[in-house]
């Protein structure tokens, strides 16, 4: 009896063994990768920026335009505080934003420019004449389109208008006096570009560039009875800034715009 019930445990053993090596391999089963964040860009949206500006006045004496330029350049510190409201579909990302930015915040003049590009009077020759010209309180709106190549990361474009107010001043570098004054806003456009990256959900840090133009407005000398009767210290006057500036902005949430996982 015993070597009847050996038998059949050999037998069962070997039988068994056998199956098993018919069966298919267990296929191999990776590993899902870890969930990424990824930011929606929608929602509104405040905070502020600072850089740098480099700014340009340019202009003509109305009675003797080519003979008498008022043309100066600065440079300056720019503080922006910003508000704005975007929304994203897929890749796409549309938004408004304005913004105001003040830039001679010291009060000071940028540095003095004289020669034959800045013959500012020459009906007062022999002085020692030289023209000043400096822009401040920027004020934008505009829209923005954007495209996010990766979940943190949006590049965009930005452009609308303009207004500022337009500085210039006569200086008589032989007494150190203030001879000629006037002051204006003046119209015109901005276009930029930049890109932005999520810090987090709210928290957005940005570095963008910005082109401005402002038109043409005639200037009459506050020192020469002001507006409206022309003299020869009336001037037409313009200016352009190049803006570059670091961005840090705080957006609030959305309805449905919460932070998702993609795997």
């Amino acid at each position: 009896m015993k070597k009847i019930v050996a038998a059949i445990s050999a037998l069962v053993a070997v039988t068994g063994s056998a199956l098993a090596a018919d069966l298919p391999a267990r296929p191999y089963t990776k590993a899902p990768p870890p969930a990424v964040a990824v930011a929606n860009w929608s929602g509104f949206y405040v905070g502020g920026a600072a850089g740098w500006a480099r700014t340009e006045v340019t202009g003509d004496y109305v009675t003797t335009p080519n003979l008498n330029h008022h043309n100066a350049t600065g440079d300056s510190l720019i503080v922006s505080g910003i508000a704005g409201f975007q929304y994203q579909w897929n890749q796409l990302v549309l938004g408004i934003e304005g913004d105001y930015s003040g830039l001679t915040l010291d009060n000071k003049w940028p540095a003095v420019n004289a020669g034959a590009n800045a013959s500012c009077v020459q009906q007062l020759a022999p002085l020692a004449i030289s023209c000043r010209g400096r822009i401040d309180e920027l004020w934008t709106v505009g829209a923005r389109i954007g495209f996010t190549p990766a979940s943190q990361w949006l590049l965009y474009g930005t452009g609308g208008y303009a207004s500022a107010k337009l500085d210039t001043s006569v200086f008589n570098r032989g007494t150190g006096l203030e001879i000629g004054r006037s002051g204006l806003r003046h119209d015109g456009w901005y276009a930029g570009a930049g890109v932005d990256y999520a810090l987090t959900s709210n928290w957005i840090l940005g570095f963008e560039y910005r082109h401005v133009e402002l038109d043409t407005r005639r200037h009459f000398d506050d020192y020469f009875g002001g507006c409206c009767i022309v003299t020869p210290e009336t001037r037409d006057m313009k200016g352009k800034l190049d803006i570059v500036r670091a961005r840090l902005t705080y957006k609030f949430g959305w309805p449905g715009a919460a932070v998702v996982a993609k795997y």
